[in-house]
């Protein structure tokens, strides 16, 4: 009988036992998520500060980029970076993590920066509205673009599926246009690696 209580009682507790269960990796919001990595590059090749006697010669250049759902809502942000470009520094690189949720896409945002306002103010800003900024600069509606980022100029927003960071691709992002009097043309070279 006491066998039978024993043999009881270690079934029971071995029932009990915590399971392993193989985890995945589990981004912001419980999204699944593999990481790979990128290497990019943001070349000036022609800088909007340029172009007038009493301009700065430079350009500071915000990038954003975040991982997003379909509807634009960010999901994290994977890069943000202020540049400075004049035309002796003309090219930035570096190499970036990207979550490969199959429904994500990743957005890349090119800002030039006017103002004093805090780099992480914009950055907030942009990862709110990212859906209305996009709406705006798709329809070309530059008061809506003024009232999310007042004095910082939109120079580009691309969003790219997330199969175009998997292994062995690259990718050219071209962002140019003009904005006010100055010209500008930018390239971003995306690399992906594994």
């Amino acid at each position: 009988m006491k066998d039978t209580i024993l043999v009881f009682l270690a079934a029971i507790l071995a029932a009990c036992q915590p399971r392993m269960v193989p985890q995945q990796n589990s981004g912001p919001n419980g999204i699944c998520e593999s990481n790979s990595s990128f290497h990019y590059s943001l070349t000036a090749i022609n800088l909007t500060e340029d172009v007038s006697r009493v301009s700065s010669s430079n350009d500071e250049i915000l990038l954003l980029m975040y991982a997003a759902s379909d509807k634009l809502t960010p999901l994290q942000t994977l890069e943000r970076q202020l540049l400075t470009f004049d035309k002796t520094h003309p090219v930035f690189e570096h190499q970036v993590s990207v979550p490969l949720d199959s429904s994500a896409t990743v957005v890349v945002v090119l800002i030039e920066i006017d103002s004093e306002r805090k780099l992480e103010e914009v950055n907030q800003v942009v990862s709110r509205q990212l859906a209305g900024i996009a709406k705006a600069y798709r329809t070309r509606q530059s008061q809506q673009l003024r009232k999310f980022l007042e004095d910082e100029d939109l120079l580009g927003l691309e969003v790219i599926p997330v199969n175009a960071f998997r292994t062995g691709l690259s990718k050219t992002l071209v962002f140019k246009g003009f904005h006010l009097f100055d010209e500008y043309e930018y390239e971003l070279l995306i690399q992906s690696e594994k």
